[in-house]
């Protein structure tokens, strides 16, 4: 095998099918050696079809709705088919939640536990879309190292209005404030206790805290140089 590593990507529904496909593929093409993307049986076809390269599980059947079938790599009693993604994820190097995840309950619930997995084993996480939404629900999802964020400006937002008004209050700003994307950005990295922060926009923003500093809880903020796409691309997430 190759020193480049796995890569899985949870994410994958009936309607997107775009994003786990974009997010694997960028994967390979820095230099993964596998790509993995454990999606919802819906999809499965779909990104088989986009390209040869990537292993696709679809192990993401909501349970909550009657679902249960599969193509015969997944399973028939519940997200996940009984433990077996995760067993999957436990392989990983890293991996990438949210892209085309959706919101049905069971497959929410097959995210958590993949999360917890890749927590366990201390894998690099990357959470994006759907799975911020998640984090906006239980913060404690998204409060680990070696996690990464990458809300859009008005997955921030949410995101801040669920770690608000405490996070704010700490940078010294007043309740109702409206922050900056770098005071947003800083805040929801001190209150995620240790997660990394890339609040995308016109301007992006990465925000962490820095674990070398003396008191331990030093807020690491930084502006990416260059203007990004004028658009929001679809599909993509």
């Amino acid at each position: 095998g190759g020193a480049g590593g796995r890569v899985g990507v949870v994410g994958g529904c009936a309607e997107y099918t775009g994003a786990p496909y974009f997010a694997a593929a960028a994967a390979l093409r820095a230099g993964a050696d596998l790509a993995h993307v454990f999606c919802a049986p819906e999809a499965a076809a779909a990104l088989k079809a986009y390209s040869p390269e990537l292993i696709v599980h679809p192990l993401l059947v909501d349970s909550s709705a009657g679902g249960g079938g599969g193509d015969g790599n997944g399973g028939g009693n519940g997200s996940g088919s009984g433990g077996e993604l995760e067993a999957w994820v436990k392989r990983m190097d890293a991996l990438v939640v949210g892209p085309g995840l959706g919101r049905a309950p069971g497959v929410v619930d097959a995210a958590r536990r993949a999360l917890a997995v890749a927590r366990e084993a201390s894998l690099p996480v990357a959470l994006d879309a759907d799975a911020l939404w998640l984090v906006s629900e239980d913060l404690a999802l998204g409060a680990a190292p070696r996690t990464v964020l990458t809300p859009n400006a008005n997955e921030l937002g949410r995101l801040m209005a669920a770690a608000a008004p405490e996070a704010l209050e700490a940078l010294g700003l007043p309740r109702g404030a409206r922050p900056s994307p770098r005071q947003a950005a800083t805040a929801l990295a001190t209150a995620l206790e240790g997660a990394t922060v890339l609040g995308k926009g016109e301007v992006d923003v990465v925000a962490a805290v820095d674990v070398g500093a003396d008191d331990g809880g030093m807020v690491v903020t930084g502006e990416v140089a260059g203007s990004g796409s004028p658009r929001r691309c679809g599909g993509q997430g």
